[in-house]
């Protein structure tokens, strides 16, 4: 009995839970460089901060319309779930470059899709010399959207175990307020942006 108890022991933790499972979720498809009236440009990344997040694949870039400011999307995208423990609030980064954290918080973003009527995101407001900046940020698995990263684990383990993608990725917006705009208007403006964005995450991260 002992012997039968230790062998399922080791079928589950290399065949269920070890880090030799990968099931990557494949992606034949590009995200847009042009999202509804969106267009966007390549931006270039810390390489000692891609060191340490070491996404499996990465996007970085500016989106902008209209002439309006230009909203930045940084996505770090990683195929397993021990991966994600590399993805981290935006704040760590923000803070080491200068920038001063005056608020943080959760806000929710209406999507009106069939499937994801709304999307609750973490906000953070920060200030430098007079500037302000807004980043709102999420952890991103299949369909799902979670605030905290240690539920989005939990919920990845149990892909894992139902032997589902453990593909998850690590979305940040990041914007400057404008002269004579207000923090809650560029807020609704970066809502405007991930609401053209949202469809095409899951076409691009999550589809096969």
């Amino acid at each position: 009995m002992a012997i039968i108890l230790c062998g399922s022991i080791i079928f589950v933790y290399y065949h269920i839970l070890g880090p030799a499972n990968k099931k990557n979720c494949a992606r034949s498809r590009e995200l847009p460089s042009h999202i509804s009236d969106w267009a966007s440009t390549e931006v270039s990344y810390d390489k000692r901060i891609l060191s340490v997040l070491n996404p499996d694949q990465i996007i970085s870039r500016r989106y902008h319309k209209n002439g309006d400011n230009p909203i930045f999307l940084f996505i770090s995208y990683y195929n397993t779930l021990e991966k994600a423990d590399l993805s981290h609030s935006p704040a760590v980064c923000s803070t080491g470059q200068g920038w001063e954290i005056e608020s943080t918080g959760v806000k929710e973003i209406t999507l009106n899709l069939p499937d994801m009527p709304n999307i609750k995101v973490n906000r953070i407001i920060e200030k430098k010399d007079g500037t302000a900046m807004i980043i709102l940020y999420w952890y991103h698995s299949g369909n799902r959207v979670f605030t905290n990263r240690g539920v989005q684990k939990y919920s990845l383990f149990f892909d894992r175990l139902l032997g589902r993608p453990e593909g998850n990725a690590f979305i940040t917006t990041s914007a400057i307020v404008g002269s004579g705009a207000s923090v809650e208007e560029t807020t609704l403006y970066m809502f405007s942006f991930i609401r053209a964005l949202y469809p095409e995450l899951g076409r691009f991260f999550f589809e096969s």
